[in-house]
């Protein structure tokens, strides 16, 4: 997930090749090879989490998460404070919420496996808020230390993301559980 938000275009960028990919690589290959380690020295046989099965009923729930991303990005980018490229690079934009909210959709299916709740809504809250939210307000409230940014952008910008998995998890968990029983 969070190499999908390190490509997050912005309009405080220069617009070079070198400056888009320089961040996104330095931080981006030290949290895959640290998730790499993670994996490496916590899992184990015991403790696999049921596999997810892709096939015609369940991709299509996937696919929920990047259009509502796209559209509640789109929208705070219209109503809120967001410092944002939406106006001068649209395509970009679009094309980063939609890679992003797809993501965060596989991360769903495949973490909410892990998740003990017992309906769609319990089983959202905890993915959008715990597993995902904590996470993006760590990731986004360390870019203050580097950057003079507005806290109230990033803020307003974690919490739209928040609210979009909240409802993508939510209707992944309602029609995945009507899936399961059928």
């Amino acid at each position: 997930m969070w190499v999908t938000y390190l490509f997050e275009p912005l309009p405080s960028s220069s617009g070079s090749v070198v400056d888009f990919l320089s961040y996104p690589l330095a931080d981006g290959s030290g949290l895959v090879f640290l998730g790499l380690l993670l994996g490496l020295f916590l899992a184990s046989k015991e403790n696999q989490p049921r596999t997810i099965v892709f096939n015609s009923k369940t991709a299509p729930v996937i696919v929920v998460f990047p259009l509502i991303f796209v559209v509640i990005r789109v929208l705070g980018y219209l109503f809120l404070p967001i410092l944002n490229s939406f106006f001068t690079s649209p395509l970009q934009t679009l094309l980063w919420a939609a890679i992003t909210g797809f993501s965060i959709g596989l991360m769903c299916a495949v973490l909410s496996l892990g998740i003990e709740a017992k309906s769609p809504f319990s089983k959202a809250v905890l993915f959008a808020v715990v597993v995902f939210g904590i996470d993006l307000f760590f990731f986004n409230f360390f870019i203050p230390l580097v950057f003079e940014v507005s806290l109230r952008d990033i803020f307003f910008r974690s919490l739209i993301d928040v609210v979009s998995v909240f409802i993508g998890a939510f209707i992944y968990e309602k029609i995945s559980g009507k899936q399961q029983k059928l």
